[in-house]
């Protein structure tokens, strides 16, 4: 019986130290585990949606600031193409 109680005494004593790093023991129910629910296929779907207007938002800023920063040259090199004319 003195030996029981010393492991059950070293199991609290691992078991709190391993919840107080890693946290408690997930329990997960095998049932549920892999179930692909209506909500979970509109939420993917959703999530999937917002990605191509994203990379074309992305490619259009681009764009949009490569114009913007190359515009005074734009005008430099036509004031020195009237200049020379």
């Amino acid at each position: 019986m003195g030996l029981q109680r010393n492991n059950l005494r070293w199991n609290i004593f691992l078991g709190t130290r391993r919840n107080r790093l890693f946290g408690p023991r997930q329990r997960s129910n095998r049932r549920l585990v892999g179930k692909f629910s209506i909500d979970r296929f509109l939420l993917l779907a959703g999530i999937i949606a917002l990605i191509p207007p994203a990379i074309v938002y992305l490619g259009e800023s681009k764009r949009r600031d490569a114009i913007d920063n190359n515009i005074p040259h734009l005008i430099r090199d036509i004031a020195d193409a009237v200049e020379a004319a």
